[in-house]
């Protein structure tokens, strides 16, 4: 086996041993909490220590007084250019590391950058049943009893590329069986035929496999093809580097992790895969994924198999994938493409999907099913590794884009992971593929929507689309908040097509890009799309006399929300004003109405009556009046048949500035009538109206006004007119 590069051990190395040397000859704490030497030190393990980096302007003194003030041990087997693996006395060792302030006192002192715990972690996978002779997630005819095409489209994807042996990909697992006749061939080796790998559990440079689970990982990505054996990876050619991080119980730690990842890069990895994880946050591990980075290195992380959201409960490292562009978070689908069961997921910390049930794949010197996010990690590792044959010039950045922006979108991933697809290398290589009629512009409009409302996207092609079409893949950076087709196709000749991008509603305002991809070409558009608010609140009529009833309505500014949109409703007195405490606009629905009942009053009550929907709350001001009708007038009170008379009422008070509506009526419309109402104007106290007599028989009429609950009367005295007498002076009938 190829022996481990040596590490560098000039400064760093020197404060280590330094520390080491120093630590026992001195038991005193400088202003620190008490941290007393261990009276019999325990061996330094890789389960019990911590991890330290200094800072890089710490002076050589400084990390030294650090390491004796604390009392820290150096493990002098653990030679890192980055950190140091220290032992705490035995007295803050473990839970009472965080309680006695040790670990607060040693971040304070001013030499150090970075120290947390050396946490554990493990693989994620478990073993399947029975084994299957047939590799559905490379290409699927349901014979599992799936969906057809439920897959990654291996086979139309090496009709493109079959990979590559200038790419490596480092397996950061439990070590690979490198003899499988299967896998031997794909193994990164040195010119004198050695392994080219890494044993950080048994600290040499034999990477074999003694769990499995590498192994079956290291298959899906590079398992030989075309070679008449067993199964066929994602690449037929590629040279697989193993790195044993996991031990037999696919248990390690974050020292170790590091190490493992460093020694990847410097070896020349292009991607590295990592089916493994941990619920604790690790800055030193994520800045190991920053070297990666910088370095040009894709890093896969498998997402988990506890069936929790990712975005609640974050599992590292797939959760980095917030805090570098080099990171991509796997989820796992079985064969109809639904979310496995015990898939990790997270629109947000989890990428996109790939199989994880039932994978047929390498194990020691044989073939075995297994599921979990670890198998889904090494199909999109394998994925990479044949984008990066196809094109070497992609840096990561376009690598990740290239395998999210390809997937296989699916409505049950919509809200599961960020890309709402399962990868499809197909897709991601013919992205790759040059073309004449390219694309040359995409727009959406409008460029601002409120959720729920739909926008037009538009792509435009350099030339006429060819037989058969042109096809554009389209995306969106937030699949949960707006959704568009997989892709469109630019029908032959044209040199346009729309698509519609749906919305649903965010609970803020969320800008998203839209992104249409057609070979090596992208062009993205913005969408800013708001959350539905309080458009409009009105009631009516704004002023009423005590004891009415007046309408409200409510409008929003786009539909409703899933589950409605609840709107509080409140008075300045609910003693005049009864409404409810709040109204319910249903899902889709933008409106709604409500009553609000006014009591009697004795003088005039000025309420106010405010709405509120997220944060954004109108008003509305109302008059209720008490009874305002006083009197009653009629001039002249008699009157013969078919001559005019004229009404007047009179009001308590000035009217408002709505003014005052008394209601009109007449007992016998034959004889006398009246106008429906009459209006007392702004600032006055009275109005009058025009009563009709109709030539006829002598009559008494009643006439009313009526305002609420108040009537007054006053009676109108008709005489016959002289064309209804006969010659008696008798009254005709």
């Amino acid at each position: 086996m190829q022996k481990r590069p040596p590490q560098r051990t000039s400064g760093f190395r020197l404060v280590l041993l330094l520390g080491l040397l120093a630590w026992a000859a001195v038991a005193c704490a400088c202003g620190a909490p008490p941290a007393p030497a261990d009276p019999q030190p325990s061996p330094i393990t890789r389960t019990n220590g911590l991890l330290i980096a200094f800072r890089d302007n710490a002076p050589l003194a400084a990390r030294v007084e650090c390491l004796k003030r604390f009392a820290l041990r150096v493990d002098p087997e653990y030679a890192h250019p980055h950190l140091a693996r220290v032992q705490a006395p035995a007295t803050v060792q473990g839970s009472s590391l965080a309680s006695t302030g040790f670990l607060g006192a040693l971040r304070s002192d001013p030499a150090v950058r970075v120290v947390e715990p050396n946490y554990e972690i493990r693989g994620f996978a478990a073993p399947n049943d029975p084994r299957f002779g047939e590799q559905y997630a490379l290409h699927n005819t349901g014979q599992t009893g799936g969906t057809p095409d439920a897959d990654i489209d291996a086979p139309e994807a090496w009709d493109i590329a079959t990979g590559s042996r200038d790419i490596i990909v480092a397996v950061l697992d439990s070590g690979v069986d490198y003899n499988h006749d299967d896998l031997r061939d794909n193994i990164l080796r040195a010119s004198d035929g050695s392994v080219v790998g890494i044993d950080r559990v048994n600290d040499d440079s034999d990477p074999m496999d003694d769990n499995g689970h590498g192994t079956h990982i290291a298959g899906i990505i590079g398992a030989r093809g075309n070679n008449g054996l067993g199964v066929t990876g994602v690449c037929h050619t590629v040279r697989i580097m193993p790195v044993k991080l996991l031990d037999s119980t696919l248990n390690a730690n974050i020292a170790d992790a590091i190490e493992c990842i460093d020694f990847a890069v410097a070896n020349g990895a292009k991607v590295i895969n990592a089916s493994f994880g941990g619920a604790e946050f690790s800055q030193l591990l994520l800045e190991a994924i920053h070297r990666a980075r910088d370095a040009g290195v894709l890093f896969v992380a498998a997402a988990g198999n506890s069936g929790a959201n990712n975005d609640l409960q974050p599992i590292y490292p797939a959760s980095f994938n917030r805090f570098t562009t080099n990171l991509v978070s796997v989820a796992g689908t079985d064969d109809d493409d639904l979310l496995a069961p015990g898939s990790n997921y997270g629109s947000s910390s989890v990428d996109l999907a790939a199989p994880g049930v039932s994978i047929l794949s390498t194990v020691f010197g044989s073939y075995e099913l297994m599921h979990g996010t670890s198998m889904s990690a090494g199909f999109v590792s394998g994925a990479a590794a044949l984008l990066l044959a196809q094109d070497p010039r992609l840096n990561v950045v376009q690598l990740r884009s290239r395998l999210l922006s390809t997937t296989d979108r699916h409505t049950s991933l919509l809200t599961k992971v960020r890309s709402a697809g399962r990868l499809n290398v197909h897709r991601a290589l013919l992205a790759g593929v040059p073309v004449s009629d390219n694309l040359s512009a995409l727009s959406v409009a409008p460029a601002t929507v409120t959720g729920g409302v739909s926008a037009i996207g538009t792509v435009r092609l350099t030339a006429p689309a060819a037989a058969g079409g042109s096809e554009v893949l389209i995306s969106t950076s937030a699949p949960g908040v707006v959704t568009a087709p997989q892709s469109v196709i630019v029908p032959m000749g044209a040199l346009s097509t729309t698509f519609t991008l749906a919305t649903t509603v965010p609970a803020a305002s969320t800008s998203v890009t839209v992104t249409a991809t057609r070979n090596t070409i992208v062009k993205q558009a913005p969408l800013l799309v708001l959350p539905t608010v309080l458009s409009s609140f009105s009631i009516s009529p704004r002023t009423s006399t005590g004891g009415a009833t007046c309408s409200g309505a409510i409008t929003l500014s786009g539909p409703a929300p899933e589950g409605g949109a609840v709107v509080t409703l409140t008075s300045s007195n609910r003693d005049v004003l009864e409404l409810p405490t709040s109204l319910t606009i249903p899902a889709g629905e933008t409106t709604a109405f409500f009553q609000v009942k006014t009591a009697k009053v004795k003088t005039v009550k000025a309420v106010s009556v405010r709405a509120t929907f997220r944060g954004v709350t109108r008003p509305v001001d109302l008059t209720v009046l008490p009874p305002a009708l006083s009197t009653l007038k009629l001039k002249p009170a008699r009157v013969t048949a078919g001559s005019p008379a004229t009404g007047a009422v009179s009001i308590a008070f000035n009217a408002p500035a709505e003014g005052v509506t008394i209601g009109l009526a007449s007992s016998n419309p034959r004889a006398a009538t009246t106008p429906g109402s009459v209006f007392v104007p702004r600032g006055q106290t009275s109005a009058s109206f025009k009563i009709t007599t109709l030539k006829g028989a002598a009559s008494s009429v009643t006439i009313s006004a009526v305002e609420g609950e108040t009537t007054k009367q006053a009676t109108l005295s008709i005489k016959a007119s002289a064309a209804s007498r006969d010659t008696t002076g008798g009254i005709q009938r």
